[in-house]
């Protein structure tokens, strides 16, 4: 029994290991493709998106995170009601929606009748199919707005800024080499103390710093005759927090705006600052994600009557 159960779990390592190495192939190729064309765009757009977010954030610094929070999720839920409402097809998901409770009364009426029941499984297979084709109208509209908003709020709950008189460690990824570059050096203002660095690996540079002072500040990291500067920010709760100044990947500059890109081919990644994740479960962390999208969903679903809109 034992050696049975040993074959089923290297079994499903063994597919799992696939599924992650097919999922992770997929992704590297759509990220070849989209790429060299959505790094561009995003040079283009993140600063305009760090304009807006810098102005409202501001107009939300005197509410709590929480509140502020349940703002945001409240007003984007009815504008996603007002979206979905004139960009997709009202009446073709009505009739459709229609068409899914007639089949699923169907089910219910000739439970007994295998012929019946199968084409009606068909028939309800494909009104489900037909809804989502419907849905997809506006969802496409509203993601690209949508992945800005999120990357702009991720710099504002996402992170606590740093601690004064706690050390921290910055990281600057670098292209591989065998031992540390010559030239390399970290210059800071005096609010922010070195403690140790820098120390070299094949990956990255790393110092421990301690702010010492609250503020935000501007680190600069010298390698040869190039210089990178890095923002910190200690001791402020309602800063946004830029805890990479990213590379040319999408998804950091994404994920990671308020900061300049690092160009290609200077050796230099990206640049890293260690923040603590926000303890807030509902506001803080990744939880705030999730807090986002329940509220909005929910305002959608208590006004979408008064609004009008199916789906």
């Amino acid at each position: 029994m034992n050696g049975f159960l040993l074959w089923i779990g290297d079994a499903v390592a063994a597919a799992l290991a696939v599924v992650g190495d097919g999922a992770s192939w997929a992704w590297g190729t759509l990220d070849a493709i989209v790429g060299p064309v959505l790094s561009p765009v995003l040079l283009v757009l993140n600063p305009f998106a760090n304009a807006l977010g810098t102005i409202l954030f501001d107009l939300l610094s005197f509410l709590p995170k929480w509140a502020s929070l349940v703002m945001i999720s409240s007003v984007l839920g009815v504008g996603m009601l007002f979206v979905f409402k004139y960009l997709s097809n009202q009446t073709a998901i009505a009739r459709v929606k229609d068409d899914i409770s007639a089949n699923l009364l169907a089910l219910k009426l000739y439970k007994d009748e295998l012929r019946v029941t199968a084409i009606t499984q068909v028939r309800l297979f494909w009104a489900v199919v037909r809804l989502q084709r419907y849905m997809l109208t506006p969802v496409l509209v509203t993601l690209p707005p949508m992945l800005l908003l999120l990357g702009q709020m991720g710099t504002y709950y996402q992170w606590d800024s740093l601690a004064v008189n706690e050390p921290t460690l910055l990281h600057v990824s670098i292209e591989s080499h065998d031992g540390l570059p010559l030239n390399v050096s970290l210059t800071a203002p005096g609010s922010l103390r070195i403690d140790a660095g820098p120390i070299a690996s094949q990956s990255d540079i790393v110092w421990r710093i301690t702010p010492i002072e609250p503020g935000t500040y501007a680190l600069t990291i010298n390698v040869g005759e190039a210089s990178f500067t890095k923002l910190a920010t200690c001791g402020t709760r309602m800063e946004r927090i830029s805890v990479r100044r990213p590379g040319e990947s999408w998804t950091n500059q994404l994920l990671h705006p308020i900061e300049p890109t690092i160009a290609p081919g200077t050796g230099i990644r990206a640049i890293d600052l260690d923040y603590a994740k926000a303890g807030s479960w509902f506001c803080g962390g990744d939880y705030w994600v999730v807090s986002l999208f329940a509220v909005s969903m929910i305002v959608a679903l208590l006004l979408k009557s008064a609004v009008g809109v199916r789906f």
